[in-house]
């Protein structure tokens, strides 16, 4: 296998950047076999420097191609793939730089190892002035599953891009991360190559992840749904909840959900709970936390506490380093603060007559729990907690007081 290399290079609108990727591909000690510039509808001067930069080196194998705005790199990058002959490619964005190390260094991972479909390096971030590391590791699938530790400019053997189909689309952002683990799923091995050859500039915006902020959750659902063989039955089952915007319960999973989700949930509700999560940090700095605490539990004891109180309640366990209790109800007043937003936007349904017996409604859980009296302690509160997170999902629970023995 001769192992040639295709650079493909991705533009949207990056003018003061991408004379700099051009050269990084140009300084290259092993040269690329074929250029391939995509230009993603640009309104820019990007398509304009890009073909004076060809024109000034007319011996380079680059050509350019044109195309309306997508808005995808996945677009992008698949239009640049499919006219590419080369063994392997590597996808740089224009606002990107490599070593003039890199592409040796993949050919070399290629040859050393032919059984492996990618190869890999560690980076260096720049573009605000500082310098900072981004360490890599070395391959693991059941990893990857949850976290992405793979660069984009990875290299991977054309074939795989092909078995694939591409990109995805409705991972913008994410495209990446979804395409390492498409691959891993169809039994493809990774390389590891320990060296910050990769230069990845930091955009304010508009930069590669744009757009991911707020839509990490149905992101991630989105490759849970696009990479079913690789996870179980309950993430899958939640994940097209998510996607769906359907009604669902983030405890119900809690135990058997995918890392790659349950990080996004807890991600979602510290979202939603900013304000009351820094009102508990607030609390906990002024030494009012046992106060609040002890209020908010007589809320939780009478039935009166809403989610906003759930949320600081929430806050306030955490801050006592009781981090598992204190998730649990910050995911208990997310999905119950989601279920209502879901039934006010949900249409009345219209009423249907019927001359048949009405059917009995279904009943919610129905749940007694003792509390004995002077438990006020942080420690007291494990059964509340799950009480309360069971209410919130719908269960009518009763307290009783009592002195600690039946």
């Amino acid at each position: 296998m001769s192992n040639t290399i295709a650079v493909v290079i991705t533009c949207y609108n990056k003018a003061p950047y991408v004379e700099s990727a051009l050269r990084a591909v140009l300084a290259q000690v092993h040269p690329a076999d074929e250029i391939v510039f995509v230009d993603d509808g640009s309104t820019d001067d990007s398509v304009v420097l890009t073909e004076r930069f060809a024109a000034a080196n007319p011996t380079l194998p680059m050509r350019i191609i044109r195309q309306p705005n997508s808005g995808q790199p996945a677009h992008a990058r698949n239009a640049g793939i499919a006219t590419v002959h080369s063994d392997i490619v590597v996808c740089l964005d224009a606002d990107d730089s490599l070593s003039p190390l890199y592409l040796m260094a993949v050919h070399e991972a290629f040859e050393r190892d032919p059984s492996i479909g990618l190869a890999y390096p560690s980076g260096i971030s720049f573009g605000d002035g500082a310098l900072r590391p981004m360490p890599r590791e070395p391959w693991d699938p059941a990893r990857l599953a949850h976290t992405n530790y793979v660069m984009c400019v990875t290299g991977f053997r054309r074939t795989i891009w092909g078995q694939v189909g591409g990109y995805r689309t409705n991972v913008r952002g994410y495209e990446d991360w979804d395409f390492w683990i498409a691959a891993s799923a169809l039994g493809v091995r990774g390389a590891w190559i320990p060296l910050q050859l990769f230069h990845y500039r930091e955009m304010v915006a508009g930069g590669a992840l744009a757009g991911t902020d707020g839509k990490d959750l149905v992101l991630r659902a989105n490759i849970v749904l696009n990479n079913p063989t690789v996870y179980d039955d309950p993430t899958i089952k939640l994940a097209q909840a998510i996607c769906d915007d359907a009604l669902i319960d983030p405890l119900a999973v809690w135990n058997t959900t995918h890392e790659i989700l349950r990080a996004a949930l807890i991600t979602a509700a510290r979202r939603e709970a900013a304000d009351s999560l820094h009102w508990a940090a607030q609390q906990a700095a002024s030494g009012r936390m046992a106060a609040e605490l002890q209020r908010l539990q007589q809320l939780v004891l009478t039935q009166r506490i809403d989610v906003t109180g759930t949320r600081q309640l929430s806050g306030l366990l955490i801050e006592a380093s009781e981090t598992a209790q204190g998730l649990s109800l910050l995911l208990s007043a997310w999905g119950a603060a989601r279920r209502e937003r879901l039934q006010r936007s949900a249409p009345t349904p219209a009423r249907v007559a019927t001359t048949s017996a009405a059917a009995s409604p279904v009943k919610a859980p129905r749940i007694l729990s003792w509390m004995p009296y002077g438990q006020w302690n942080v420690h007291a509160l494990q059964e509340m907690t799950i009480m309360h997170g069971a209410r919130l999902r719908g269960a009518e629970v009763r307290y009783v007081l009592c002195d600690g023995a039946f």
